[in-house]
């Protein structure tokens, strides 16, 4: 058991801290004014080998279990072989890096911005500190030292643009909890189709991360220079809600498949549907590549240069880290469709057949649809694109520490941006 809690510890620090890096550090070739759609493309792209590697990585791992079951070496030994091999990949990864460490360029410290950002942080949380002294409401305008405060204008300006992250992933919270529940609602199903040769329940689930490499490669390649041709720009707001419609229809398919192996079974007592009708959900569930590079799109270009991590950081636990928890709860409070009416686990197709699990499918379903209509509010659209607009603005006027320091040698004026700077209350 203490073994099971150091995974859950080690896994998010490895995954998170690697998940900051790599994206922020190759999106920092561009402008993002005089390059706004190649860093639309490149995000898409980073989506697609995101996933297509750990569709790679899944395939292996699945392979080299099954074979080694097959061969008489038992499952449970393949498993853990397959993990190893999996630790020894992130190992070599690392070795690989410390040796080409010198080609990198190494950030400056940045612990006094952090400190000061905190003490904004703290004093605008308090109702004391206003610039005479006495008692003022809570905001971070009094903290600024053009309005007698004691941190720097650009970094309040700057740690309101990552806070502002914030309300914008929240927004796409409930298509994030129904992301998170994908692999719950395919095992259980997947686990009742009938496979064929190699491919049983599991291939099937991890197909689900190829469909979604193969929707951004699709978007990118042949979807975006079409859009462009006919002059139509997909805001932040229609790519989250085009990942939600998608994730929506893979459930609804889920939904029929599910009904279909009900009917089938009740009335012949076989599994006799194929598990390839599976890949119809999993393909319409790919266009979650909409929504993936939106998100690390929008953690990008709103955080000030020097918090470009930090705002990636930002968008991982709203958009993966309370997601999970959320849904890991929701599926407790769900657990008895998982169950038989006697309260027996779903072990076979017969219990399966009398559980509930088809409306964990529904409510799943139920939050996808939701966020594609939330999302479609014009109001709702047009403040996610303000919001954006303006922290690009700041990025490129700002002179202070978290400001335009990746843009200050660009020759773009802020006046090139719409929106105004943001003023934070």
């Amino acid at each position: 058991m203490n073994v099971f809690y150091m995974i859950l510890v080690l896994f998010p620090i490895g995954f998170g801290a690697a998940k900051t890096l790599y994206g922020v550090y190759g999106a920092k070739q561009y402008d993002p004014v005089k390059h706004a759609d190649q860093m639309e493309n490149f995000f898409v792209l980073y989506t697609g080998v995101e996933f297509l590697g750990s569709f790679m990585g899944s395939l292996i791992s699945i392979v080299l279990a099954e074979t080694l079951k097959t061969d008489g070496v038992g499952g449970d030994k393949g498993e853990v072989i397959a993990s190893f091999l999996n630790a020894s990949a992130i190992t070599l990864g690392l070795i690989i890096f410390l040796i080409g460490s010198r080609r990198y360029v190494n950030g400056k410290a940045i612990r006094e911005l952090y400190m000061k950002m905190c003490r904004s942080l703290f004093g605008a949380a308090l109702c004391c500190g206003g610039p005479s002294g006495g008692c003022s409401k809570p905001g971070f305008e009094k903290t600024k030292q053009s309005k007698g405060g004691h941190v720097p204008d650009s970094i309040v300006t700057g740690m309101v643009q990552v806070l502002l992250l914030v309300p914008i992933y929240l927004l796409v919270l409930p298509l994030n909890i129904a992301f998170t529940q994908v692999i719950v609602v395919n095992i259980t199903m997947a686990g009742n189709l009938k496979g064929y040769g190699a491919f049983e329940a599991p291939l099937l689930v991890a197909t689900g991360l190829l469909m979604i490499a193969l929707w951004a490669f699709v978007i990118k390649k042949f979807l975006t220079p079409w859009l462009t041709k006919k002059n139509i720009k997909l805001t932040v707001a229609k790519r989250f809600s085009l990942g939600a419609l998608s994730l929506g229809c893979g459930y609804a398919i889920a939904a029929i498949i599910e009904s279909q192996i009900k009917r089938v079974y009740e009335e012949t007592g076989e599994e006799s549907v194929s598990i390839f009708y599976g890949l119809f959900g999993t393909f319409f569930s790919g266009g979650m590549a909409f929504a993936f590079s939106a998100m690390n799109e929008v953690a990008f270009t709103m955080s000030p240069p020097e918090l470009k991590m930090l705002g990636t950081a930002v968008m991982l636990f709203f958009s993966q880290g309370v997601p999970n928890i959320i849904g890991a709860v929701l599926f407790k409070a769900c657990e008895p469709w998982f169950k038989t009416a006697d309260g027996n686990d779903i072990k076979n197709i017969h219990h399966y057949v009398k559980g509930q699990s088809t409306n964990f499918t529904y409510l799943m379903m139920g939050f996808c649809f939701f966020n594609v209509v939330l999302l479609l509010i014009p109001k709702v659209g047009r403040w996610i694109e303000n919001k954006v607009d303006e922290c690009i603005a700041n990025n490129l006027s700002s002179a202070g520490p978290v400001g335009g320091g990746d843009y200050a040698n660009s020759g773009i004026k802020s006046e090139e941006v719409s929106g105004s700077a943001v003023e934070p209350e």
